[in-house]
């Protein structure tokens, strides 16, 4: 199984949009449901306005994931990066997020000039936290009650890697 990662491209929308769109995907994120392909399409234009740079995970043409790196705007704030990640639930546990991660590691920190890699994620997420902590991510701490998730807020953790 050959993973490519590669720049998002606008082609890639109806993809996108159909990895988001599983149940499983979506309570783990911060994504609204039933997301449409001009949403998709919008968003991708939208990247780089945003300080955005995104990834996405291909096995043989087709796109299994994607990573969006979260830039700063404030000076103070540059060397803060952040990540989400969204792998589609038929090719998970099958390394493409570990791959991906470790891609925006080195990313980060060896040409964003990055110096903390953070990002948040549902404190009920155990593989998830589980594969952070394997890669050196350590909880800072838990904002309590911060996200919706299937109707019922709950807890959040904040997870960090700094740069060696």
């Amino acid at each position: 199984m050959g993973i490519v990662i590669r720049a998002v491209e606008l082609k890639d929308a109806e993809q996108l949009k159909s990895i988001y769109s599983q149940k499983n995907v979506q309570e783990n994120m911060l994504q609204l449901p039933a997301p449409s392909l001009s949403y998709w399409e919008s968003r991708i234009q939208n990247y780089s306005e945003n300080g955005w740079i995104g990834f996405v995970a291909e096995i043989e043409g087709v796109v299994v994931a994607e990573l969006v790196i979260f830039t700063q705007k404030n000076i103070r704030l540059r060397h803060v990066v952040s990540f989400g990640v969204a792998v589609d639930m038929n090719h998970s546990g099958k390394g493409i997020g570990k791959k991906l991660i470790l891609f925006c590691q080195e990313y980060a920190f060896q040409w964003l000039a990055a110096g903390r890699l953070e990002l948040e994620v549902f404190a009920s997420n155990s593989s998830a936290i589980k594969l952070y902590e394997k890669l050196g991510f350590e909880i800072e701490g838990k904002k309590r009650n911060a996200a919706l998730k299937n109707g019922v807020y709950q807890d959040v953790f904040i997870m960090s890697k700094l740069a060696i």
